[in-house]
């Protein structure tokens, strides 16, 4: 049995694969770097220019344009790349389950859990299984622009909770609702 890690994260719970512990890391680095008291992370970006994130890397991603896909996402998306796989990229975009903006939230004082929009998607990968998966669109802490948590969509990432394990079966039905035709 592999083991729970336990963190703190900026939505809740995440469940990938591989490579949990560097992406928690990454995570947790990102919304604590450069903060002090007087920090406030930028407001969650609007539904339009995170859709228009997310749109973009499914194209690279469905063009195997992988270096342009990960330039959208953080630097631990190599890793979920190589950990999730090429040979599985899908051959299609996937379908918009639903969309939610989720505001920043000081968790404790002048420390802060920065928000965004929250895609959770579904699909078929190149090998003709069924994923879920949730993609989060934020502000980078540094204004720099967009961010996409993770933009690898087959590889079935779910932000939700403090903890992090493996993913259900990639066709399990329990939590989630069937992906709409």
């Amino acid at each position: 049995m592999e083991p729970v890690l336990r963190l703190p994260v900026i939505l809740g719970r995440v469940r990938c694969r591989a490579l949990v512990a560097p992406l928690m890391a990454v995570l947790i680095a990102g919304a604590c770097t450069g903060t002090g008291a007087s920090y406030v992370p930028p407001p969650p970006p609007s539904e339009s220019a995170a859709r228009d994130l997310v749109n973009n890397a499914i194209d690279l991603a469905i063009s195997h344009d992988f270096d342009r896909l990960c330039a959208l996402g953080t630097q631990e998306c190599r890793k979920v790349l190589d950990a999730t796989g090429t040979d599985t990229v899908p051959t299609a975009a996937p379908k918009f389950v639903s969309v939610t903006t989720v505001p920043n939230r000081e968790t404790s004082p002048g420390t802060w859990a920065p928000g965004g929009v929250l895609f959770l998607l579904c699909g078929l990968d190149g090998k003709n299984q069924a994923y879920h998966s949730q993609m989060l669109v934020f502000e980078n802490h540094q204004g720099s622009g967009l961010v996409a948590e993770e933009p690898v969509f087959w590889g079935s990432l779910t932000i939700g909770s403090a903890v992090a394990e493996p993913p259900p079966s990639r066709d399990a039905t329990t939590t989630w609702q069937a992906c709409p035709n």
